[in-house]
């Protein structure tokens, strides 16, 4: 790059693009600053991704074990995996959530969550949400709360224990609304 006493650092930019062959890797970790993370099509046993003010998308990604985290920068796209953290402070937390079985932790500080989750009769949810200053939405079939509040609430479909998909969810938001579907 050229330097100059006019410290044109700003007109650059970088842009990785990397292929991974089917089956070929186990994991997967990206770390970035100033900067976006863009994952599609890819099905792998662990992704960790981690990046300073830059938003993080996933776009059709299926994992063991996913684990994101950004700071000022929204998360978003379609996921399923068995163990799922997603956190961000200043940004929103938008997902898709595919039919399978597993536990998703989502916590942002200033920002809202939205889910988009499956709602077939073999599913079943335990939810666990919490926002200080929001509200709390949620319209999942046949589920019994044990804290029913405007920004907290906890429950269960009913029958979840006999249900083939079980899936979990914690969400907590300090600034921002809770929605599912």
């Amino acid at each position: 790059f050229p330097m100059s006493s006019l410290n044109l650092w700003n007109n650059y930019a970088v842009y990785i693009e990397v292929f991974v062959p089917e089956g070929e890797v186990d994991e997967i970790k990206v770390d970035t600053t100033n900067g976006a993370i863009n994952i599609d099509d890819l099905t792998i046993s662990s992704i960790i991704l981690d990046t300073t003010n830059g938003a993080i998308s996933l776009s059709d990604v299926s994992a063991t074990s996913i684990n994101v985290d950004t700071t000022n920068g929204a998360i978003g796209g379609d996921v399923s995996a068995v163990n799922g953290v997603f956190s961000t402070t200043n940004g929103a937390i938008e997902l898709t959530i595919d039919a399978q079985s597993g536990s998703y932790n989502l916590d942002t500080t200033n920002g809202s969550i939205d889910l988009n989750l499956p709602t077939d009769s073999n599913i079943g949810y335990k939810i666990n949400l919490d926002t200080t200053i929001g509200s709390i939405d949620v319209d999942l079939p046949n589920i019994t709360y044990t804290t029913d509040r405007t920004r907290e609430k906890t429950g269960e479909t009913v029958g979840y224990d006999s249900k083939t998909i079980q899936i979990e969810i914690d969400a907590d938001t300090t600034i921002g609304g809770i929605e599912l579907n």
